[in-house]
């Protein structure tokens, strides 16, 4: 994992295990910051206020005080903001419009609104960059959710909220969280995409493969089914824009 922003469920969780309050910073998706009601994640009953994104640049508006970020990843857009000191170069200049940048930082909220406040922020290297940090953001929630379970803190946030599709349910069954607006047939392919992770894959599941898995199904039907659940959050694309691997 990348752990170069000291990113993740962090072993200060685990040795504070009467402590709500979490340090380091949490892997997230941009939707799982709008399921928050307050500046915090709350992952398990612990609050994170730091948080690493890994996102396309949309736009980027220069004022004489700071920078702004409109970053989109699979889940929805957010805008992030660098406030420039008096004595600072615009030290940001490398970073370019429709390319991925991650960016380390706190959230702000203001009535309906959410951003984030950037403490720091580079340009991503590759598509591997991307994909950990995919990874990185299921793993921190099942650890919390592993702890949790396992020594019997209280969770004292909505456990939910954490999901990349947001649902509003209280079941314990996480392979079915988020799940509710696929039919039948979607569920079928998410659950041949998410045997991947079992399988320990990191590239996940060809489209091809997964046409041939399925010929029942029709080409143009299986297409749809698989930009539906990369739209949705649900899968996202991994050494190419035709194969996949589930967000969890």
């Amino acid at each position: 994992m990348d752990d170069s922003f000291g990113g993740g469920f962090t072993q200060t969780n685990v040795d504070q295990k009467t402590e709500s309050k979490a340090e380091g910073t949490l892997p997230v998706f941009i939707k799982m910051i709008y399921n928050q009601p307050d500046d915090v994640i709350d992952l398990y009953g612990f609050e994170y206020k730091m948080v690493t994104v890994v996102a396309i640049v949309r736009n980027i508006e220069h004022t004489s005080t700071k920078i702004t970020y409109s970053m989109e990843d699979i889940t929805g857009q957010i805008k992030a903001h660098y406030w420039i000191d008096e004595e600072e170069t615009m030290g940001s200049s490398n970073i370019m419009i429709n390319s991925y940048a991650r960016v380390v930082g706190a959230l702000r909220s203001q009535g309906d609104s959410k951003s984030i406040m950037i403490y720091k922020i580079h340009p991503v290297s590759g598509i591997n960059e991307v994909n950990t940090h995919y990874i990185e953001v299921v793993n921190a929630r099942f650890q919390a959710e592993n702890f949790a379970n396992a020594d019997g803190k209280p969770m004292n946030g909505n456990v939910n909220k954490m999901d990349v599709d947001g649902p509003q349910q209280t079941t314990a069954a996480p392979a079915e969280s988020g799940l509710e607006g696929l039919n039948a047939k979607e569920k079928v392919v998410f659950k041949m995409i998410q045997g991947a992770l079992a399988d320990q894959s990191e590239t996940g599941y060809g489209r091809d493969e997964i046409i041939a898995r399925f010929p029942h199904f029709s080409k143009e039907e299986i297409n749809g089914m698989l930009d539906k659940m990369t739209f949705e959050g649900l899968i996202y694309t991994t050494v190419d824009n035709d194969h996949f691997q589930a967000c969890y």
